[in-house]
């Protein structure tokens, strides 16, 4: 039953929000119909496992620390002193967060005990071939005006004129492009030719630069790990170790570029904000000696090692502008979870990828998968792939899936 709900997932999350059919449907939100969907499959797949395998931890330890670490890190969160009644403000931000993190956490557990055989694979990869599909045949439409049931109309806030009618059923043109991409290995390789084709074609409609290099990254990478010679991946770092040296050499044009970027402007503000106290109140002639001491050590104090627990950033980080995100997953778990969690976070993620090089290079299941989980992981440098669905929902599916690989 797991499996089907699965399969049923991949293919209702992505496509379900935006294709409007009924006159009622364009008021709601896609941003919280994908979430809410998300949560009752999450849900019912966990809850259609085995209930005497729902005991079995992951095999990945820096996982299970992190979520242990966040539980802690709840507790650990700064507590703003509302000093003109003395009362103490948690962070109940940080409830959302962690919620979302138990929920995907026990979405892992349950993937793990799904029965995987060849048939049961090959249907998978029909379900992430036909969807991608689907919403790159839908955003082509879009493309050229043809699109009947397209109901986002004031993306404003999109530069680009052209890509942002390019919305399909994701809500985003560089959403879309993303999540095409992580799809597109998995016809890629297993020779979907004018599939392959008509998902690239729209990912450049797209005009997101990092769907169009993660695309075109992707194919370049499946094929030097096709290559059974370690010759190739030589040649790769060499070539990687040469682009270093040549930005290197050119850093002085290079970067006037980016201290122009606003993108990397919020990166230099997030990790001096990290470094910094979260919390700063003057005194007043009113307080007494014991609150004048704790406003000297709220002022002092910084939370770079354990961060200022999760949710927090949109909370302490110019909330005049409201920035929501700093647009870099590793920033942002630095930000709220300190070094220790990005450390958790970063060596689950480089097990797994670490774990299953070997064998994604002889086999193609294992390949496709790795694929996609190494472009979302070069993603996250810059969108926040773990806040949006479906993307958040596809990179919990292809860890998962990752992380069921033996050893090799």
């Amino acid at each position: 039953m797991s499996f089907y709900l699965l399969c049923l997932s991949i293919i209702i999350i992505p496509i379900f929000g935006q294709l409007t059919i009924l006159p009622l449907t364009p008021e709601l939100s896609m941003e919280h119909t994908k979430e809410f969907l998300s949560l009752i499959f999450i849900l019912s797949i966990f809850f259609s496992t085995k209930k005497t395998e729902w005991s079995q931890l992951p095999r990945n330890p820096y996982l299970n620390f992190l979520v242990l670490f966040l539980i802690l890190s709840i507790y650990n969160s700064p507590t703003i002193k509302m000093f003109f009644g003395y009362e103490d403000v948690y962070g109940m931000w940080a409830w959302k967060s962690f919620s979302w993190v138990l929920a995907y956490y026990i979405f892992y557990i349950a993937i793990q005990q799904i029965n995987l055989t060849w048939l049961r694979k090959r249907a998978l990869i029909e379900c992430i071939a036909w969807t991608a599909m689907l919403c790159a045949v839908c955003g082509a439409f879009q493309f050229f005006d043809i699109d009947q049931f397209q109901v986002t109309r004031s993306l404003d806030e999109i530069g680009n004129p052209v890509a942002k009618r390019i919305t399909s059923t994701i809500g985003n043109p560089t959403y879309l492009g993303v999540f095409l991409t992580i799809c597109l290995p998995f016809c890629f390789i297993y020779k979907r030719w004018w599939w392959t084709l008509i998902i690239f074609c729209v990912i450049l409609m797209c005009q997101s630069d990092i769907a169009t290099m993660g695309a075109s990254l992707t194919i370049f990478f499946i094929m030097v790990m096709r290559q059974k010679s370690m010759i190739w991946i030589k040649l790769s770092l060499m070539a990687v170790i040469f682009l270093t040296a040549l930005t290197l050499c050119y850093w002085h044009e290079i970067r006037p570029r980016i201290n122009d970027n606003s993108r990397f402007s919020i990166w230099r503000q997030t990790i001096k904000d990290w470094q910094s106290p979260p919390i700063f109140i003057e005194k007043s002639d009113k307080m007494t000696e014991r609150q004048i001491k704790d406003i000297e050590l709220i002022n002092k104090r910084t939370y770079a090692v354990t961060g200022r627990g999760m949710g927090s950033f949109p909370i302490y980080f110019d909330p005049v502008l409201k920035f929501e995100d700093p647009h870099n997953v590793y920033l942002r778990v630095l930000y709220e979870i300190g070094i220790i969690g990005l450390f958790l976070f970063l060596s689950s993620i480089i097990l797994v990828l670490k774990n299953t090089f070997n064998l994604a290079r002889n086999d193609r299941w294992t390949l496709a998968i790795y694929t996609s989980f190494f472009f979302i992981c070069l993603a996250m440098i810059g969108l926040p792939i773990l806040k949006v669905e479906p993307l958040r929902y596809f990179s919990a599916i292809m860890f998962s899936l990752l992380s069921r690989q033996k050893i090799a």
